[in-house]
């Protein structure tokens, strides 16, 4: 299985980094941070952001990072926390590619991801787009798009249900799109009330609201 962490306790045990406890240690976590560095816009996933730094945070918060070190060749890296190439906030392995241990082998791909506890409402349209950039390359599904520039909250899609139906409501501006996969394709839905009623009849469709 794919493994996404954010975790960075866990870097050693998944053996994505080691576990020193000297300077400079294999994992930590670092407060106060709003960007990413993109170091390798050209991997999917950077999400077809641009190289260099990158806000991610719309306040300062906690980045969980690695480091991959001696099996750096191995690693691919992607993203950094404060610039420093020491603290890896974004990095994947292949399917197969040899682990930190220098032998053991990825059953599949794995990605560490600079989350931390409690900080999605700080996340900003950026952040959740490399979060889902994350997500398809695990499960080699198609990318999503980057986020529109200019910043500004991403829509939130609020689902409530009763008796035969659902009530579909969200945030900020954005049209409501659906599909019959959640790979697509994606169109948009025929009504863009806000809310609005669907019902729980016929076969199953995906909903999303794109900005």
């Amino acid at each position: 299985m794919p493994i996404l962490n954010w975790e960075e306790a866990l870097n050693d045990e998944l053996l994505y980094t080691g576990d020193s406890g000297a300077d400079p240690d294999h994992h930590g976590s670092s407060g106060g941070q709003t960007e990413i560095e993109i170091v390798n816009a050209d991997h999917p996933l950077a999400g077809g952001l641009p190289k260099g730094r990158i806000q991610v945070y719309s306040n300062p918060d906690i980045m969980s990072w690695g480091y991959p070190e001696v099996n750096a060749k191995n690693a691919i890296i992607v993203g950094l926390v404060g610039g420093d190439p020491l603290r890896v906030g974004l990095f994947g392995y292949e399917k197969g590619a040899t682990l930190f241990d220098g032998f053991s082998t990825a059953a599949e791909r794995r990605v560490m991801f600079f989350f931390n506890n409690d900080m999605g409402p700080n996340v900003n349209p950026a952040g959740f787009h490399l979060f889902d950039s994350s997500v398809a390359w695990l499960l080699r599904l198609p990318p999503p798009e980057p986020p529109a520039t200019g910043g500004g909250e991403p829509a939130m899609l609020s689902v409530a249900r009763s008796a035969g139906k659902v009530t579909l409501s969200w945030t900020n501006s954005g049209s409501l799109q659906q599909a019959d996969a959640v790979t697509g394709p994606w169109s948009d839905a025929g009504s863009q009330n806000n809310p609005q009623d669907v019902s729980l009849t016929g076969t199953a469709r995906f909903y999303r609201v794109r900005q």
